[in-house]
């Protein structure tokens, strides 16, 4: 039977495995990933950092800190995180949509905008950016916008909504 507690006990058997095989980068993994799992997230950034100071592209590791770090209320970072793998991998419409969840929670409205207008010039039939956009739109009280970028959304993705 699993406990309530087996998070917590499988956390102190990975710290106890990685001071007997410090090199073991699986255990490292798993511990930030079990970090994660129990929101202890200021163990997760510091387990996923000082996993990419041994390998700075792994793209799964960006992603979570990346995710760790939003979850800690540290935007900045979090963006951070996503520049940087947009840099390793190049953009695409997942990265722009993190990008702009981060701008948008730190209340940078223009910035989040942007984004995701940068990401339509790049992306201009992603169903994704379009529907992000017209929901952006509504809630900042821009209905034109909205409903033209709906009509393109429609042509686009006409199962969408």
């Amino acid at each position: 039977m699993i406990g309530i507690n087996s998070k917590e006990k499988s956390i102190a058997s990975l710290e106890k495995a990685i001071r007997l095989d410090p090199k073991n980068k699986w255990y490292k993994e798993y511990l930030a990933t079990k970090y994660l799992q129990v929101e202890n997230y200021k163990a997760a950034i510091e387990s996923y950092k000082g996993l990419l100071k041994k390998n700075p592209e792994n793209v799964e590791w960006l992603v979570s800190l990346s995710e760790c770090y939003f979850k800690n209320n540290q935007l900045k970072e979090s963006y951070q995180a996503m520049e940087a793998l947009e840099r390793i991998i190049g953009t695409n419409p997942e990265i722009i949509i993190e990008k702009y969840r981060v701008l948008y929670f730190q209340k940078k409205y223009d910035e989040s905008e942007k984004i995701l207008l940068n990401g339509l010039k790049v992306f201009p039939d992603n169903p994704d950016l379009l529907a992000i956009l017209i929901d952006f739109y509504f809630d900042s009280k821009q209905d034109k916008k909205a409903l033209d970028l709906l009509m393109r959304l429609s042509e686009v993705d006409p199962d969408n909504g």
